[in-house]
């Protein structure tokens, strides 16, 4: 999964959240999506771009789909599942607040290289029965920051494959990330991040500063 199709994330999907970020929760599910080249894996260092300003994390729970479907009805969705793992929604959250300022999609705040760490396992649905109730938790170097469940997602896996298949054919591989309950906050170079749910084990990744053309300048202190 280092190159998924495309990346389906949800905001505003824990109401606790959407309420931290001074938001409501809207009426349908709030997708956007995530540069597939932000993917990394365990272990591998999620890289800070000098000049981007606060950087968050965002613990999730993403589902890799099976199969290919469209136009999906929700008591149908656990047959497009193939698994389920764990998704740092990394943020560059200064960038994400001025592009909403002038209307602007969240696709700089999103994006950057190594700002989706994923992994470690793919587990298949059978682990977790259906709808899955999976405890997730995250912390910064030890210190516990989230916690949340999938029980308190506000629109469900079915509901939310219902909704993006409605106009976008959804295909093996795609990944859909549910999004993150309430806790995000800064990380910076030097940190690590351990993203954990009993039975997806742990999703563990450093944080630097982004090399630069000349090596590895880091900002002053």
């Amino acid at each position: 999964m280092a190159r998924p199709p495309r990346i389906f994330c949800l905001g505003r999907n824990f109401a606790a959240h959407a309420a931290e970020m001074g938001h409501k929760v809207a009426a349908e599910p709030m997708i956007f999506l995530k540069n597939p080249l932000s993917i990394i894996g365990p272990d591998e260092s999620v890289e800070i771009p000098v000049g981007l300003g606060r950087i968050e994390h965002e613990v999730e729970v993403a589902v890799v789909i099976g199969r290919e479907g469209k136009a999906i009805a929700p008591a149908d969705a656990d047959l497009f599942v193939a698994g389920y793992t764990l998704f740092n929604d990394v943020t560059a959250r200064d960038v994400q607040k001025a592009d909403q300022e002038k209307k602007w999609p969240w696709t700089r705040a999103k994006g950057p290289d190594t700002f989706g760490p994923m992994g470690p396992w793919l587990v298949t649905p059978d682990e977790f029965g259906w709808p899955p109730q999976i405890q997730l938790c995250l912390s910064v170097n030890g210190e516990p920051r989230q916690w949340g469940n999938t029980e308190q997602w506000v629109f469900g896996i079915g509901e939310v494959l219902a909704f993006i298949s409605r106009t976008m054919r959804l295909v093996p591989g795609d990944v859909v990330s549910m999004g993150t309950p309430e806790g995000v906050g800064p990380i910076t170079a030097g940190d690590v991040v351990e993203c954990h749910a009993e039975g997806l084990g742990t999703l563990r990744n450093p944080v630097i500063w982004q090399p630069t053309e000349k090596g590895l300048e880091l900002p002053d202190a």
